[in-house]
């Protein structure tokens, strides 16, 4: 499927554009699946650049991204134009700051082209804050994005339209009582607050878990590469050997066509999916203890719902809701479509004040 880098000035970003047929692309990606979109051409992902983009042109081996940004800023700038994305100077600058030309200088970049196998876990993975509270994460994300759109969250200005299921991605998998009772506090308060909720599930394939599985060992396999095997667990050697296998013969995670499938999901017209994010509370300490691999990786997958949405590789959230019947925290996922953090930290956001969890675990006193 052909691919097309547009040059975004107002975000300092390049977007990368599936093409679908309608606009020239292939019917078929290198790895043979077929484009399942409609044919449309999409917006899978946009890739940071230096200030204001003008032009961008891939390596003739396809392996690079050159761009050319606009203005950067190489040195001091106090007080002149050049300091924001502002279209007009404000009436305080002046153009004579002997910067002023240095920064309306081009910058090159470049940067590698990901084929999706260079990715930790095959594209498994990425990078995200782990908070106290939303305005921490959002103010986390804008640091690892290297944006300023995150920050301090409000709810939505308008109702979203979110879909609820309890229903697991892998079959027999179910939610506890408590997990389910969490979700269903959860749908009532979003109802009253006017957000328009369904039950609704996305079609999650029979095989979703032996497609997650082979790049989860995969990628073990990577970070087991170059590491003392001898200092590992039995069940990490077990785990990276058959990774190590597996490694030339599974597709990243990009390849997969659960993503296209699940955009399908939003585009028919939700704004967010929410399920829980466990099917029970937290595993006592050591219950995987000597367990061999198989068994540790079976109990595990059937705890998370949160591995289709690494396949997937669309944005997603946990947020703290209610408790488990020992009173340990449980979570709620919330997930959106391609692009959607900002929607998503404000619903997060929107949750916490209505629902605020607490900032300090339970004091329990001993009773004698």
């Amino acid at each position: 499927m052909r691919t097309l880098y547009v040059t975004n000035g107002g975000t300092n970003s390049v977007a990368v554009v599936r093409l679908g047929r309608t606009c020239g692309g292939d019917s078929e990606d290198d790895s043979g699946e077929v484009d399942s979109d409609g044919g449309r051409s999409r917006v899978v992902g946009l890739i940071p650049t230096g200030w204001y983009p003008n032009s961008v042109v891939v390596s003739p081996d396809g392996s690079r991204l050159f761009v050319v940004n606009g203005k950067n800023l190489p040195g001091p700038n106090p007080g002149a134009c050049r300091d924001t994305l502002e279209t007009s100077p404000p009436p305080t600058c002046t153009s004579h700051n002997q910067y002023v030309l240095q920064t309306e200088k081009a910058g090159l970049l470049s940067l590698p082209l990901p084929s999706g196998r260079d990715e930790h876990w095959l594209g498994l993975s990425a990078f995200g804050p782990l908070a106290r509270t939303v305005p921490d994460a959002a103010i986390m994300l804008d640091v690892l994005a290297g944006t300023t759109s995150y920050a301090n969250p409000e709810p939505p200005e308008r109702p979203l339209r979110i879909a609820f299921s309890v229903s697991h991605p892998l079959p027999g998998a179910k939610a506890t009582a408590a997990a389910a009772a969490a979700l269903n506090a959860a749908v009532g308060l979003l109802r009253d607050a006017g957000h328009v909720l369904t039950e609704q599930s996305p079609r999650y394939p029979i095989t979703l878990g032996l497609r997650f599985n082979g790049r989860w060992l995969a990628g073990i396999a990577q970070d087991a590469d170059g590491l003392d095997r001898a200092a590992l667990e039995p069940r990490t050697r077990n785990m990276a050997r058959l990774g190590a296998r597996l490694s030339g013969r599974v597709k990243p995670a990009s390849a997969d066509p659960f993503g296209r499938q699940a955009a399908g999901f939003f585009a028919a017209g939700y704004d967010v999916l929410m399920t829980p994010t466990l099917t029970r509370g937290p595993d006592p300490v050591g219950t995987w203890q000597g367990k061999g691999w198989i068994r540790t990786m079976l109990g595990v997958a059937n705890w998370i719902y949160t591995p289709a949405w690494n396949l997937a590789g669309l944005p997603a959230a946990s947020v703290p809701f209610g408790s488990d019947d020992d009173g340990l925290p449980l979570g709620l996922q919330l997930v959106g479509p391609a692009g959607s953090e900002a929607t998503l930290l404000g619903l997060a956001s929107q949750i916490e004040r209505l629902h605020p969890w607490p900032q300090l675990a339970p004091w329990h006193t001993a009773t004698t």
